[in-house]
């Protein structure tokens, strides 16, 4: 039997309780009428376990019942006690949160056994207090709601306890159309209702927006770009939407423009806690605020903004976070700030130092470790790059007792990969801080196969990890190079593509890839019929990397000259990658709104009209 996070402790007894076609789910009266939520959640999960229809009430339980009840002793907020016997199952707990988990639990062992379950005994609670994860809907894909609730689900299911969106300019802001006209913003009202279901299931939605930099789109307006440090007024190009982002701190306008924004944005949420980001400031005091750069110096405009900021938050009774990327070349600063700060500290390299860790948590600094679950920039997440940074991570929040891990998941370059993609990687951080007692990858990828992808092999996972390998042209290197090219850059995009991109790889990942799709199907006979579904978008995005891959061996061959045996027919390649583009919309279109989808299918055009045109030889 697998449970995801593992459990703290958990022995294993003689017998088993075998649910009656007529049982009950009882609420004992010392449980609240408000938690029936809870129990309807079992109650739904028996339902498509077992086919039986359990009855739901409250008041004395009777042998063959399942008891869900309150224990006052029980003083840790999430912990909770599960107990399967012959006669009862017993969930016990001191909070409603740990009552919540504890049906989780039951639900896992569930889905596993169907409707006879064996006889256990369960105490389990988290080594970390905050367990969040990190989704970004803002550069290019915004999920539709449906999406958005089964992300919550994923949250609960496998015990986070918190959710941030991360935005920039997805939300429809009053007075600020220009800067979200070209999205399919998120509302006021698809907050308060993502919010409020949140709360039923014990994910406190955190607030979370771009404040300092990554003000991209908003200091490209007509009527905002001069409010940015280092003003650009280029088209919009992947690459250039990861620079020139930072606002000018200088101008006073500047605030009252974020400070309208953070006014309006403030009261939809529930949550005591909002992120302001302020991460990547690259430009401050590189342009118009050079001279107060000279005067005051860097360190000090940051920290004075960032104040001005927790400021306003404090009006609210809100605990501030940020990013504190640039806090940590002088990390001595954080006694500037409000004491009750909370430091989102990120590395998303697959072994992470602790010293930056260290250094906070020396200075007394409140922080959360952030890992990454590498999708950003790939059609297939790095899944074994994801579990060795989330495992590090996860030990050093654990080791240095930070106050929590906020796993993220970006959409750096367009938000390529499909948008169901993150729960492996989810997996891995809802695991790693609940327990410190964890699984190898080839454990925990075996596990989550099964679980989560109903695979009886285990292997799905696995599969998965060595399809997304075989990137011999990666789409953050394919957009690169269209953007270098179109930018007027040609001479630079090639040489980065000589220098950087070992394209001769490509025969045998494609190889590689057709033998690893071949096993992926293999897989699927040892799957459920709904599970089956989850496999489709890997099938597609598997054939995108081997499109990828021939492509850049036909520019390998056709511009440079090399020999490439997967270099194919130019238009028949044009063709295949147009016909994919159209699965590829199609899929998206399944779990996400439009938002921008048109700039990931304007790279991908432009590679087909590139190669009906013919791929001219370099000149010597």
């Amino acid at each position: 039997m697998i449970l995801l996070p593992n459990v703290q402790k958990m022995e294993e007894k003689e017998g088993c309780f075998y649910f009656s076609y007529n049982g009950n789910i009882v609420m004992e009266e010392s449980v609240s009428t408000d938690y029936y939520e809870i129990a309807a959640l079992l109650k739904e999960e028996i339902a498509d376990s077992t086919g039986i229809q359990a009855n739901i009430s409250r008041g004395k339980a009777e042998k063959g019942d399942i008891v869900l009840t309150w224990d006052e002793k029980e003083t840790r907020k999430e912990a909770y006690h599960l107990s399967i016997d012959a006669d009862y199952i017993v969930v016990c707990a001191g909070s409603r949160e740990g009552l919540l988990y504890g049906v989780q639990t039951l639900r896992q062992i569930i889905k596993q056994e169907g409707a006879v379950l064996p006889a256990l005994e369960i105490e389990d609670y988290p080594d970390l207090p905050n367990r969040g994860f990190m989704h970004d809907v803002t550069r290019s894909r915004i999920p539709t709601m449906e999406q958005l609730k089964k992300l919550v689900d994923k949250c609960s299911y496998y015990k986070l306890n918190q959710l941030q969106l991360y935005i920039e300019h997805t939300y429809l802001f009053k007075d600020f159309s220009e800067m979200w006209r070209d999205d399919t913003p998120l509302t006021s009202e698809d907050i308060l209702e993502l919010d409020a279901y949140c709360k039923k299931l014990n994910v406190e939605l955190v607030p979370c927006i771009a404040s300092f930099g990554h003000l991209y789109k908003l200091l490209r307006t007509k009527k905002y770009r001069h409010l940015s440090e280092i003003e650009e007024n280029d088209p919009f190009f992947f690459i250039e939407r990861q620079m020139h982002h930072t606002i000018d701190i200088t101008n006073e306008e500047s605030f009252q423009v974020i400070e309208k924004m953070l006014r309006e944005f403030i009261p939809l949420f529930s949550s005591k806690k909002f992120n302001i980001c302020s991460d990547e400031t690259f430009d401050l005091g590189a342009g118009k605020g050079k001279k107060m750069a000279e005067e005051i110096g860097k360190s000090t405009m940051y920290i004075n903004f960032v104040k001005r900021l927790c400021d306003l938050l404090k009006e609210y009774d809100l605990r501030p976070m940020f990013w504190s990327d640039v806090l940590l070349s002088r990390p001595e600063d954080i006694k500037k700030l409000p004491e009750d700060i909370i430091c989102l500290n990120w590395d998303y390299a697959e072994n992470p130092s602790n010293i930056n860790v260290k250094k906070l948590a020396d200075l007394g600094a409140i922080q959360y470790l952030c890992p990454g679950i590498h999708g950003w920039n790939h059609f297939i997440n790095r899944q074994d790059a994801a579990y060795k940074n989330v495992e590090k991570m996860c030990s050093y929040a654990i080791e240095f007792k930070a106050d929590g891990v906020l796993n993220t998941d970006w959409g750096d370059y367009g938000h390529v990969q499909h948008g169901e993609f993150y729960i492996t990687g989810l997996i891995y951080g809802a695991a790693f801080s609940w327990n410190k007692n964890h699984n190898s990858e080839e454990e925990i990828n075996r596990q989550i196969s099964i679980l989560e992808f109903s695979d009886k092999t285990g292997k799905f996972v696995d599969i998965i990890r060595d399809i997304a390998k075989q990137e011999a042209f990666p789409w953050s290197h394919f957009a690169q190079y269209q953007e270098g090219c179109v930018k007027g850059f040609k001479q630079e995009a090639e040489w980065n593509f000589y220098k950087n991109i070992n394209i001769s790889k490509a025969p045998e990942a494609n190889k590689l890839l057709r033998e690893n799709v071949e096993k992926l199907y293999q897989c699927m006979s040892q799957m459920s019929c709904e599970a089956r579904k989850t496999v489709v978008p890997y099938l597609l995005m598997a054939e995108g990397i081997e499109i990828l891959n021939t492509i850049g061996a036909e520019i390998d061959q056709y511009r440079f000259g090399a020999e490439n045996s997967e270099a194919k027919d130019l238009k028949e390649t044009a063709e295949r990658l147009e016909r994919w583009y159209y699965d590829y919309a199609k899929l998206w279109r399944t779990v996400s709104r439009e938002s921008e989808l048109y700039h990931n299918r304007d790279t991908i055009f432009w590679y087909a009209d590139y190669l009906r045109a013919g791929i001219s030889p370099l000149e010597k």
